[in-house]
């Protein structure tokens, strides 16, 4: 057995692009792969050790020992080889991919006794012409040959009673192995010096590798969170109209509870109090009836993106006010770095833009006790086209490395809004750092209005002859708004009650917009909202006023109807941001 080394030099790059090759994909863990890993490992070895072969030849006379621990490592090595590929056969053929215990006890005992035996057995150098021709022989040689033979065997033996599946793709490697090998043991007997089993074995581990079950385990990931988002899905789904059922059980008895006491009863009082509870339970019936409704919008083929002319400057305006409040209320501070070249109109869905980033600004508030939440807008033109480059970031309770992509799947602001900002071609990016705070990054590209003139992006600050209906059954918020509007040219109606402003609408009074306050004495703003919507026709933007800055209310709001939330106590800029976005889109 001689040893070359000019081969196992020029193999070794092929053998270690292999193995990063393998690792860097990433492998499914079973027995399969585990095997393939091994053949991997030990073959890059074996080129090694067949280096120390050549020069163990020239060492020999003064190291023998060491030499022949070399010689004998080698032996070891294609041996151990052989045999992981026989169990490479043998995994790919059984149905059964586990092993009994006693088996793998005979295995590793079988090893144990054909190595301790290679070492044991003596074995000798031949050298000819002069030392051009160097191979091993002897008892250890003549010993790895017949265990090789036997092993070899059983490869054959697995291709005859699996015949039927050797010309699928995983058996490729095994056939050329037996082709391939039975020539190169041919000719090796006739010329011993020839070392062709390592060029064999390297050449049948490349070729395994584009055989090897071994996908892209980024890819099953992202499989196995999608069908986790499924089952989140419908888990919520079923609790949910469980939930539904029972209280439409109670309230469809708290009804009819209350219509028996008016047909049993002949005081006027009471009839009355029955009359208003019943109206009470009916309008429990209508908020059940919206959230039945709502509950479409868990799945993600649900949200519909539309791509119209909006006002990116009016969404930026409305988030800034807005929760400049919200935080100042909470005791943080909002800090808002906005890019100066972003156009008044681009196009896109405006709509669901703001509902994303609400969402999220929403998420970063609930998360943040202390320091800051910071809104970030920086942009990259090319052509006709706007890179928006959107950062929220906090400095909230931070999510632990091992929980974020759990975050992204389970977290409902999180998740809606990487479904809304995916469905827009967008990519959202979320990075946390437990205890110091999270970082939300959106890249979003949008066509620009190339078409917006000087004339036209002036008019964007001029509100002539638009009409708002406020509904307020308190006389002083009307003259608080007429004063705070008196100066831009707006025409504003008063309504004192549901019933007023019903009429008003129904009479073809045209508004650009509506007003209301959440607190009216006979109905709130959601009920009226409700009325309002039973008007054929009814498309005008309703916007609530209310005391509550609870970022979570305001949530609950948009999601009963109304198309925006302007909190008390009022002021002008906020008032007027609100109108031009919502009249002008």
């Amino acid at each position: 057995m001689s040893s070359g080394i000019y081969f196992p030099i020029c193999a070794i790059p092929f053998s270690l692009v292999i193995i990063i090759l393998f690792y860097k994909k990433g492998y499914i863990k079973n027995k399969e792969t585990k095997i393939y890993k091994l053949l991997l490992i030990s073959n890059f070895i074996g080129l090694f050790i067949e280096i120390l072969c050549t020069f163990a030849s020239i060492i020999y006379n003064d190291y023998q020992t060491i030499s022949d621990f070399i010689y004998k490592s080698y032996l070891v090595y294609l041996i151990v080889w052989t045999r992981l590929f026989s169990l490479y056969i043998e995994t790919i053929s059984s149905s059964s991919k586990k092993d009994s215990l006693l088996r793998k006890y005979i295995n590793i005992f079988f090893m144990i006794i054909v190595i301790s035996t290679i070492y044991t057995l003596p074995i000798d150098l031949v050298i000819k012409n002069n030392f051009h021709t160097r191979y091993t022989t002897g008892p250890s040689v003549n010993f790895t040959y017949a265990i090789s033979a036997i092993l070899v065997l059983e490869i054959i033996y697995n291709l005859v009673i699996n015949y039927k599946k050797i010309w699928t793709k995983k058996y490729i490697p095994v056939l050329l192995f037996v082709l391939i090998g039975t020539v190169s043991i041919i000719i090796q007997n006739r010329f011993p010096e020839l070392l062709m089993m390592t060029y064999v074995e390297t050449l049948i581990t490349v070729v395994m590798y584009f055989t090897i079950e071994n996908p892209d385990v980024k890819l099953l990931k992202e499989m196995h969170d999608a069908k986790v988002i499924s089952d989140n899905a419908n888990e919520e789904k079923t609790l949910f109209l469980y939930n539904m059922t029972q209280e439409i059980r109670k309230t469809t008895k708290n009804i009819n509870v209350e219509a028996d006491n008016i047909l049993e009863s002949k005081d006027l009082e009471l009839d009355k109090d029955s009359a208003r509870n019943i109206k009470g339970e009916t309008s429990k019936f209508t908020t059940m009836t919206n959230d039945i409704l709502d509950v479409s919008t868990i799945d993600s083929s649900n949200i519909k993106i539309y791509n119209t002319k909006y006002n990116i400057k009016n969404i930026i305006k409305y988030l800034v006010i807005t929760y400049q409040d919200i935080c100042l209320n909470k005791g943080i501070e909002f800090r808002s770095n906005i890019e100066h070249n972003i156009p008044d109109m681009l196009y896109g869905d405006g709509i669901e833009l703001k509902k994303v980033l609400t969402l999220l600004l929403n998420e970063s508030i609930k998360n943040t006790d202390k320091g800051y939440i910071e809104l970030n807008i920086n942009t990259i033109i090319k052509n006709e086209i706007m890179r928006l480059i959107i950062t929220i970031e906090d400095s909230g309770i931070g999510i632990k490395a091992n929980e974020l992509e759990s975050v992204k799947i389970n977290n409902k602001n999180i998740s809606e809004s990487y479904k809304a900002i995916t469905l827009m071609n967008g990519t959202m990016i979320l990075s946390s750092n437990y205890g110091i705070g999270t970082k939300i990054k959106i890249i979003l590209d949008q066509k620009m209005d190339i078409h917006v003139n000087k004339e036209e992006t002036e008019y964007n600050a001029i509100y002539d002859n638009k009409s708002i209906l406020v509904v307020d059954d308190n006389e002083s918020t009307y003259k608080l708004i007429e004063k705070l509007l008196k100066d831009n040219n707006i025409n504003i109606d008063y309504s004192l009650n549901g019933k007023e402003t019903i009429n008003k609408i129904k009479s073809k009074n045209k508004y650009d917009l509506i007003l209301i306050d959440e607190e009216l004495s006979q109905i709130t703003g959601a009920e009226l909202l409700i009325k309002l919507k039973e008007i054929r026709n009814f498309n005008i933007p309703v916007i609530l006023l209310t005391k509550d800055n609870n970022y979570e209310y305001s949530e609950e709001y948009l999601k009963q109807g109304f198309t925006s939330v302007i909190i008390k106590p009022l002021k002008k800029d906020n008032l007027l941001q609100v109108i031009d976005e919502l009249t002008k889109e």
